[in-house]
């Protein structure tokens, strides 16, 4: 005998991404080498120099049951395989739009970019789905709640997955060395002189030969005018820039 119902599973919906939410304050924002960010074994095929965006925040909602917050590593890489920059549906752009939205310049590489607005600063972050439904969602700011703010909600208290069972412990704390000091091509000539044999011949208006050819001399810390190389390939201002200091003079 039939049974009419509203439920329907041949047009049941599609799955819906889990979202999670957590109370965090910023602690890492930086660029670095990815063999700094990806402690546990680099992505394939990543050079272990190439420049990545590192994020982390400890929450301030969820802690171990010996008090340690948990670490929530946020970074992305920003070049893909070959070397070309991550289009705008990839996470670099997710993040930075996200945190737009809010007013804040994020990406340390910006010109614009306000160390105190990030670091140290406390936000309600919720995750979104990854590009292409590939990979670790997305942590993105909901809500800026200010580097003095008190949590004073619930905290959920994490088993460690040692305890769990399974015979996998956890990734142990991360310790960072620092990133190397930026090379101020202003005043560095020798530098200034392999960035200028580095460029010879590329298409400037080729982004990802750009970034290969900063990337090929080491360069990718190195600042002019005191905004770092890959801000102004991000900016678009790099030709002007190298113009500046007489590198790479096309006009």
């Amino acid at each position: 005998m039939s049974q009419n119902t509203p439920y329907d599973p041949l047009n049941a919906p599609a799955p819906a991404p889990p979202v999670y939410k957590n109370v965090a304050r910023c602690t890492v924002n930086r660029l670095c080498r990815a063999v700094e960010m990806y402690r546990d074994g680099l992505p394939e095929r990543m050079n272990p120099d190439e420049l990545v965006w590192d994020i982390q925040y400890h929450t301030l909602d969820a802690k171990f049951a010996d008090g340690n917050p948990l670490t929530i590593l946020s970074g992305t890489k920003l070049y893909d395989v070959h070397g070309k920059m991550l289009d705008n549906s990839q996470r670099p752009a997710m993040i930075s739009r996200a945190f737009a939205a809010h007013g804040i310049r994020v990406f340390p590489g910006d010109p614009q970019y306000d160390e105190k607005q990030v670091v140290g600063n406390v936000f309600r972050l919720t995750t979104a789905e990854p590009p292409g439904g590939i990979g670790r969602p997305v942590q993105l700011p909901e809500d800026v709640l200010g580097p003095n703010y008190v949590y004073t909600g619930p905290v959920r208290i994490v088993t460690p997955k040692s305890e769990r069972g399974g015979g996998q412990a956890d990734a142990p704390a991360r310790v960072f060395t620092p990133a190397p000091i930026a090379t101020d091509l202003n005043t560095d000539e020798v530098s200034r002189q392999r960035l200028q044999k580095a460029l010879d011949g590329v298409d400037m208006a080729d982004e990802a030969a750009v970034a290969g050819a900063i990337r090929s001399v080491g360069l990718t810390n190195a600042t002019v005018n005191g905004v770092g190389l890959i801000g102004h390939l991000v900016n678009e201002t790099l030709v002007d820039a190298l113009a500046s200091i007489g590198v790479r003079n096309d006009g």
